[in-house]
């Protein structure tokens, strides 16, 4: 647990901001070993540290299954910024519906996205979109997903009075 702790602690030495709740899906076989593990849903908003979480998740062994077969966990964990730090608005999906429905074919295309994808953003007060993270419920690889939070971090959105955090989804 402190190591998926210390993920967030990394990253949010940065960005103070840095927070929410991470869902990930692990595939264990029968021995215990990590087969697979990915972000299914996550508003965390930051690729470094779901990939950081995977990582951790991938290096953890697991007591032998009951009867020798895979096994598939849903694991959940939530990190709140400090107190002291004043947590970004959260906006809702339909504030950037317009950006999402201009630029979602692109990035449809340029990432071989094949499967819907909930993304989390950091959003200046100007609109420049500063952290992006992504996740699927589908078996998503880390490129697709990492291609993802890449070009949504280029995308403009709207401004505001200050910094906002929004979950939206790219199908």
């Amino acid at each position: 647990m402190a190591e998926m702790t210390g993920c967030f602690a990394l990253r949010s030495m940065g960005f103070e901001q840095l927070g929410g709740q991470i869902r990930m899906l692990i595939r264990v076989e029968g021995s215990g070993r990590v087969v697979s593990s990915h972000p299914e849903d996550s508003t965390v908003g930051d690729r470094d540290v779901e990939r950081c979480v995977r990582r951790v998740i991938l290096g953890t062994r697991f007591p032998r299954t009951q009867g020798g077969g895979e096994a598939e966990i849903h694991w959940a964990m939530t990190v709140d910024p400090p107190d002291s730090v004043r947590e970004p608005m959260t906006w809702s999906p339909e504030r950037v519906a317009r950006v999402v429905r201009l630029r979602r074919d692109r990035v449809r295309h340029s990432c071989n996205l094949d499967s819907g994808v909930q993304v989390t953003a950091y959003v200046s007060r100007g609109g420049r979109v500063l952290r992006a993270g992504a996740a699927s419920v589908e078996a998503t690889d880390d490129e697709v997903l990492d291609c993802v939070a890449s070009r949504v971090q280029r995308w403009r959105m709207p401004s505001s009075r200050r910094g906002a955090k929004v979950t939206f989804e790219i199908g």
